[in-house]
């Protein structure tokens, strides 16, 4: 078996070349095993063997969430046996795959604490959208259907930032430089979420979790400990 260093899981994502890490080279990136709980939408997934975590990465935008299961679990090859477990947000129709609804969570319009929590469009759009790879997607779900007569498109928000580190999109919110779209997940990574705020929408955003896996495979007993873990850290949400 051709071993795959932590530092290659996280470059294959973003399809880099990488050479071989020193060992004080390979301690910043063990956060990424933390961010692939934490991440606020798309899928995860678990190296054979228990071998670690990849967090996934775009190189692009994604201005719609909702891709077809097919093309997310081929991206990270659970149906092929490459990975044992993969996380979406839709239960796949794929003939070798089983799943399992691991839990909800709600889509949030995150505020700084002392904002209005029941601003109008006009409000948002002078306080700025904090962006973010899942933002426009997640614009278009919460904003088009709660302000529905002034919300357009996620083309026509008001940018005042970007940000692609989960545990850092809040932060610009909690220093009060503008408003952000994520579930409650990536609330609870933010580091500053004393200073946040939720509004107050008239309609909810829920977003299913789904635990994949392959069909008639028999999980080692490590790897079913990680999925229980997954279970009872995605229930509460």
């Amino acid at each position: 078996m051709r071993h795959v260093s932590l530092r290659d899981r996280c470059l294959e994502g973003r399809g880099e070349q990488s050479s071989p890490p020193s060992g004080a080279g390979q301690r910043p990136l063990r956060p990424c095993a933390r961010w692939q709980l934490k991440a606020p939408g798309g899928c995860g997934s678990f190296r054979p063997l228990g071998g670690g975590f990849r967090r996934p990465r775009s190189r692009h935008h994604r201005r719609r969430r909702n891709r077809s299961v097919r093309s997310c679990v081929k991206r990270y090859r659970v149906a092929g046996g490459t990975f044992d477990l993969g996380i979406v947000n839709h239960a796949p129709a794929h003939s070798r795959l089983e799943d399992v609804l691991a839990g909800r969570q709600r889509l949030c319009l995150v505020l700084p604490s002392d904002a209005d929590l029941s601003p109008d469009f006009s409000g948002l759009q002078d306080r700025g959208f904090i962006a973010h790879p899942d933002g426009f997607a997640f614009a278009d779900e919460l904003l088009g259907l709660n302000l529905p007569d002034a919300y357009r498109a996620a083309e026509l928000l008001r940018l005042r930032s970007y940000v692609n580190q989960i545990g850092q999109i809040a932060e610009p919110v909690a220093c009060g430089l503008g408003y952000t779209i994520l579930p409650w997940s990536g609330i609870a990574a933010c580091a500053q979420r004393d200073r946040l705020a939720v509004a107050q929408l008239a309609r909810q955003v829920q977003h299913d979790l789904w635990i994949v896996q392959r069909k008639e495979r028999v999980l080692p007993a490590r790897i079913r400990t990680v999925q229980s873990v997954i279970m009872k850290a995605v229930a509460p949400i």
